[in-house]
């Protein structure tokens, strides 16, 4: 994809009173939300960002309590906050099943019947194993980075229904895949809904 994945197109300063007031908890709802959509659009850069940059980011998850606690954060947040965080819950998703062999070899009979959703072409690898559905992940991740926002709503959605459509078999190969058609529409709903507005 031509556009530049090397970092943020401005760097992250935060001002250290607006983060210890954040921490403290005295932060207005403006400001938090402007922090919150900083922190959006840094995400995707997380393995990228400056030393500076990435212990700003690196203290703010340590005082929300983790990196499922940051994305919860993130989702109380309209716009791209919370875009940004239905957006890492089905990566998280896509990256936790790429390797279950269930889940492998449902995907695999999945695209030997029918062909790979038109939202998947150029993203999809054209082998079927246990890095397939990571691609996916990291691909709409760059998207995010690329503030292709739109198009990484759109791939994550395509790969939600793929992840929903391959789970019964996935259950039938293997009992660890029960639950994946769930969580699998969960995800592309609470993704649809954030962004929908």
């Amino acid at each position: 994809m031509g556009t530049d994945r090397t970092a943020a197109n401005a760097p992250w300063k935060p001002d250290p009173a607006v983060l210890a007031s954040f921490e403290a908890g005295t932060l207005d709802r403006e400001h938090e939300a402007a922090l919150a959509r900083e922190v959006a659009r840094l995400l995707p850069h997380h393995w990228r960002l400056p030393h500076p940059m990435a212990a700003d980011l690196t203290r703010l998850i340590r005082h929300l309590g983790g990196e499922r606690q940051l994305l919860d954060w993130l989702g109380q947040h309209a716009g791209a906050p919370r875009i940004t965080a239905r957006i890492y819950e089905l990566v998280d998703l896509l990256d936790q099943v790429s390797a279950d062999q269930a889940v492998v070899a449902a995907l695999a009979e999945l695209r030997a019947r029918s062909p790979d959703p038109p939202e998947l072409t150029g993203i999809i690898p054209p082998d079927t194993d246990i890095g397939t559905l990571a691609s996916i992940a990291t691909e709409i991740e760059l998207l995010l980075g690329d503030e292709q926002t739109g198009k990484a709503v759109q791939t994550g959605l395509a790969a939600a229904d793929l992840l929903e459509r391959l789970a019964p078999r996935a259950a039938e190969l293997g009992p660890q895949a029960g639950n994946l058609a769930e969580l699998a529409r969960r995800a592309r709903q609470r993704l649809a809904e954030a962004s929908a507005g």
